[in-house]
């Protein structure tokens, strides 16, 4: 596995104001854990971390330490273990490592690489990832950088399950070997309806139409008259017996 040298300084003081100098100064303030030891207050020029940190492919690297400062710093294996970012600022704040030694046997996720095309892509499917990286138990020194899993012979429906992977040496998944890492599906093609076209009426059919709109609008003009004139009759009627 890949091993990345990065510089450290041991931290003499501790606490919020410490914390406050060491950040303004340029340095992130950070813990290193190890198995049945106390924790080690440490510092990490964050420039130089930054470039390493943005660097980084898996969470698994690994790092070996340089200090001038602190002897027992010095050559000191680790593990990435966490990190804290300023939620406004999106800066590193803080980080976490875990010593390990590279005879440990230690349980790590490793990013999960399909390369190559599906024979399903090339009849119109698509290639889903649902699992980007597997969990694996394995000795610190083996630890590889990625599993890599070529697809070109994954068709439309089939799946790419855990244990379809080739893993060597002494790393095992730990994971269930039924779980789905990826599938190639085919895409739905919505059917859009084409949109309703008017078709205009001809000079003559027109001319026509309007003629009946207006009859129509007659005949209905004179029927309204007609009802008013009925409506008018028995009132006029009732006044002249009144005036008998």
């Amino acid at each position: 596995m890949i091993q990345v040298e990065l510089a450290v300084k041991g931290r003499t003081t501790t606490g919020k104001e410490a914390v406050k100098k060491d950040r303004k100064e340029g340095n992130i303030p950070g813990i290193l854990y190890g198995h049945k030891k106390n924790p080690v207050p440490i510092m990490i020029n964050y420039p130089d971390f930054k470039k390493t940190f943005s660097g980084m492919t898996s969470s698994s690297s690994l790092f070996r330490f340089t200090c001038d400062t602190h002897k027992e710093l010095n050559g000191k294996m680790a593990l990435f273990k966490d990190y804290q970012k300023d939620p406004i600022k999106d800066t590193l704040i803080h980080v976490d490592f875990l010593e390990v030694s590279l005879e440990d046997e230690i349980t790590v996720n490793i990013p999960i690489m399909l390369i190559g095309e599906a024979l399903g892509q090339k009849e119109g499917g698509i290639v889903q990832q649902v699992r980007n990286e597997l969990k694996v138990r394995c000795l610190v020194k083996n630890i590889p950088e990625k599993i890599e899993y070529n697809i070109e012979k994954l068709d439309v429906g089939d799946s790419l399950h855990i244990r379809d992977l080739n893993l060597v040496g002494d790393i095992t998944a730990v994971d269930d070997a039924d779980y789905t890492i990826a599938t190639v599906v085919t895409v739905k093609e919505e059917v859009i309806a084409p949109p309703v076209q008017e078709i205009a009426p001809a000079e003559g059919e027109a001319a026509a139409a309007g003629e009946a709109a207006k009859g129509k609008e007659g005949d209905e003009g004179k029927k309204e008259k007609d009802t008013k004139a009925e409506t008018k009759k028995p009132a006029q009627e009732k006044k002249d017996k009144k005036e008998k």
